[in-house]
């Protein structure tokens, strides 16, 4: 997936641009629009609230990430709060995560399928609580997870970077070894009906396909692209999700009349 691939697909006008001002140091919110390739494009959105505390020394990230399960006319719903180091990576300290399926038809819960989970970081281990019991796994020396790393790019200083290295806990769950972000280019792409002058940095790791962040000259997160999915900041990314939520039950209604 490449911005000029997204472009001639129409997506990236299709967002409304960010309004005011913007310190990523500071408290923002933001939500980003997930598109993927496929005959139903718009898979959900993840949007993060960040804050600082502790008189500066921790960073408070709290995500709702929405996903369509579009076969099932479902979406899986995870809320995680995280609390991190303000340091280059945003790396988590403890967190508390969420996870369920939603029936879209009768705004019922799978509750065989909800999980629960905290965690927390001490000592070079992971302590990690559910609902089946606690254990403990090895924490490695310099880790951070997907979610972090929107925080992380934003706050970066363009050329002057100095590769990070890492490895990556996806999701707070599945660990990656061996990851690196670098800046790649100063390039430009489309974003809401304008051409924008961006920073592109790149992440290399294993078990995962080469991710492209592209921060706008206000360090603003516009796009994100790996693989076959890419993020796009949208100021009304969580309406247009509703939206889509809306059309897809109306397009089921339409299959279940047309086989009676």
């Amino acid at each position: 997936m490449t911005p000029d691939a997204l472009k001639e697909c129409g997506v990236l006008d299709d967002v409304s641009a960010p309004q005011g001002g913007f310190d990523p140091n500071g408290a923002w919110t933001q939500t980003w629009r997930l598109w993927a390739v496929g005959s139903d494009n718009h898979r959900g959105i993840v949007r993060i609230k960040r804050s600082v505390s502790d008189n500066g020394r921790t960073v408070d990230l709290e995500v709702n990430q929405y996903t369509l399960l579009v076969t099932y006319f479902a979406q899986n719903e995870v809320v995680a709060e995280l609390q991190c180091r303000a340091d280059a990576l945003t790396s988590p300290r403890s967190w508390r995560v969420t996870s369920r399926i939603l029936d879209l038809v009768n705004g019922k819960e799978f509750e065989r399928a909800r999980v629960e989970e905290s965690a927390q970081v001490r000592n070079g281990t992971i302590r990690v609580r559910t609902a089946g019991g606690t254990f403990t796994r090895e924490a490695p020396e310099t880790f951070t997870c997907n979610w972090s790393l929107f925080d992380t790019v934003q706050r970066l200083p363009g050329e002057r970077t100095t590769a990070l290295e890492f490895d990556l806990l996806q999701e707070l769950d599945e660990l990656k070894t061996g990851h690196r972000l670098r800046f790649r280019e100063k390039t430009s792409i489309r974003h809401a009906g304008k051409t924008v002058p961006v920073t592109c940095y790149q992440q290399l790791g294993r078990a995962l396909l080469p991710y492209h962040y592209y921060v706008d000259e206000h360090h603003r997160l516009l796009l994100i692209t790996g693989g076959s999915r890419a993020y796009i900041l949208d100021a009304a990314g969580r309406a247009f999700h509703d939206e889509q939520v809306k059309a897809l039950l109306t397009r089921r209604n339409r299959q279940n009349a047309a086989r009676r």
